[in-house]
């Protein structure tokens, strides 16, 4: 979806999942939604939610806000974070070990919200997004195949991405040293993370429903996602 200053922002329908395919206008992933910056609406600048979901840190999210009061926009902050490195280098199952907690408030508020449109980000909508948006994928029954793909759509538009958090202060230290290959979204991460929810847990269902997800709300959100196929 092209948006004003933003690189990676992308509707979650169309993927094809037993029986049917995932539904459009309702889940949105992406990086931060600076296009609202100014807006008057957010449909007004191309993006038709009213909720969005904060992945970042605390003191992250204070460098770039937005004003969703303003907006009639639900704002729900869940910061995924990790012992085992940054955002930028820990590998994804981290996040599930070291902050269940915010992955269920995350996983819950996107699935509760989507019916009338919910975007989900962090700053670059490539690490932390890519384990939110891995997890509903799943759950959803996409094949692991199309949730990596989709998790690589991310390289269209990285160095855009790049250029422009350089630019926000806090995020020249994270990102000094580093070149543009390794920033790049890596197969291997979401492979791996994938491969780790089946083996350990039989997929993201089972991970969500051990750390407290309610059954109901997984179901819920399955019947809203899913448009069956015409018989």
């Amino acid at each position: 979806m092209a948006l004003e200053g933003m690189h990676n922002v992308r509707d979650l329908g169309g993927l094809p999942v037993p029986a049917g395919t995932t539904r459009f206008g309702k889940v949105f992933r992406g990086d931060f939604p600076i296009a609202l910056t100014g807006a008057t609406s957010a449909a007004e600048a191309g993006l038709p939610i009213h909720s969005i979901v904060d992945l970042r840190r605390g003191s992250e999210a204070g460098r770039e806000q937005i004003d969703h009061e303003s907006l009639g926009i639900r704002f729900t902050t869940s910061s995924l974070v990790t012992d085992h490195g940054t955002s930028w280098t820990a590998t994804y199952y981290d996040y599930l070990v070291d902050g269940p907690d915010e992955i269920i408030l995350a996983v819950r508020t996107v699935m509760d919200d989507a019916e009338n449109g919910v975007y989900f980000h962090c700053a670059a909508g490539k690490d932390r997004t890519g384990v939110i948006a891995a997890l509903l994928l799943d759950v959803l029954g996409v094949e692991h195949p199309l949730i990596v793909e989709d998790f690589l759509l991310t390289d269209v538009g990285i160095a855009n991405i790049l250029e422009r958090l350089r630019a926000v202060p806090g995020y020249e230290g994270v990102l000094a040293g580093r070149t543009l290959d390794q920033h790049r979204p890596q197969v291997a991460k979401i492979e791996a993370l994938l491969e780790s929810l089946n083996e350990d847990w039989s997929g993201a269902e089972g991970w969500l429903l051990a750390h407290g997800l309610p059954l109901e709300v997984i179901e819920r959100f399955r019947a809203l996602m899913i448009a069956p196929d015409p018989q």
